[in-house]
């Protein structure tokens, strides 16, 4: 008896384990908002500390290195500063650091073909310090594809008109005190501004198209809420699609060239996202299907694209 009895409570245990990894592929995290996902979801910043006298080089979260000179700092009031400075960074190299980060690739409604954006803030004693006139830091910023021809310096503003998906509006910069130099795969950036700072170019003459996505696989609430996104396939761009009525996207600024469209909500506090590829095309209807899943592997699939 002993003989037909182990093997069946072995198979139960097998069959239960089974199912709770099947489990884990939907979200056991609960969300009140898609902003609180965001949150939860972003590359977190670092803050290191250098000595300003001598400066001193670190790497960012994304992998870009920071490079400051020696006596680079000031006060807002313009004393030189001299000890211990802490410098907090962020970098931002793929589609889906910026999405999750809300600072995506677009300037004054035109999306940007990005090399990678950063953010640095350098204090002292909780006081915020400024670079001195005439004096830059290098950011060195690694390349998954040779990095196309073009590139510009960009400033990123903290007012823009694109919706709750973005919070950074990108403008062209001074290239004489700023600018992008290649060195093989990687992009550097000299720069004697800090805050939100980008190397990007303009697409060649787009031919925008104008289609729509349809949502399904769930039933969305009268006041859902749902943030979706044409990611580019052959660059590193982010376009945000915000024309959202019921169940329907309409797009009239996306070009036809391969994208990827993300689409992603919260129903009752659980996640729900969707991936479609498509070169889109005016008059054409696409389709996304939504599922319940766990959303850091929601965010492992978009860093994919």
């Amino acid at each position: 008896m002993k003989k037909i009895i182990l093997p069946f409570i072995a198979l139960v245990i097998i069959v239960t384990a089974a199912c709770k990894k099947s489990d884990s592929s939907t979200s056991s995290t609960s969300y009140a908002s898609l902003s609180a996902m965001y949150q939860a979801m972003a590359q977190p910043a670092t803050t290191t500390t250098i000595d300003a006298a001598t400066g001193g080089s670190f790497y960012g979260p994304g992998g870009s290195r920071f490079i400051f000179p020696a006596n680079a700092f000031q006060t807002a009031a313009g004393v030189a500063v001299t000890g211990s400075v802490q410098i907090q960074v962020n970098d931002y190299l793929t589609k889906a650091d910026m999405i999750y980060a809300t600072v995506l690739p677009y300037s004054d409604g035109n999306a940007l073909m990005s090399g990678g954006e950063t953010y640095i803030k350098v204090t002292q004693s909780g006081q915020e310090l400024n670079m001195k006139p005439g004096v830059s830091y290098q950011v060195n910023m690694p390349q998954a594809t040779t990095p196309a021809p073009g590139m510009s310096f960009f400033l990123g503003m903290s007012s823009d008109n694109s919706g709750p998906t973005n919070t950074v509006n990108w403008k062209m910069g001074d290239t004489i005190r700023n600018r992008i130099v290649y060195n093989g795969d990687t992009l550097s950036m000299f720069s004697d501004s800090l805050h939100y700072c980008n190397a990007d170019q303009f697409m060649a003459s787009p031919s925008y198209q104008s289609f729509t996505v349809n949502i399904s696989g769930v039933t969305l609430p009268t006041s859902g809420t749902v943030w979706a996104y044409a990611l580019y396939d052959n660059f590193n761009g982010v376009w945000p699609m915000t024309h959202v009525a019921d169940s329907t996207i309409t797009e009239s600024h996306v070009p036809n060239t391969p994208v990827h469209f993300v689409v992603m909500t919260i129903i009752g506090s659980q996640f729900y996202g969707g991936i479609t590829g498509a070169t889109p095309a005016t008059g054409s209807t696409y389709t996304v299907s939504l599922s319940t899943m766990d959303p850091a592997s929601f965010k492992t699939m978009v860093k994919a694209l």
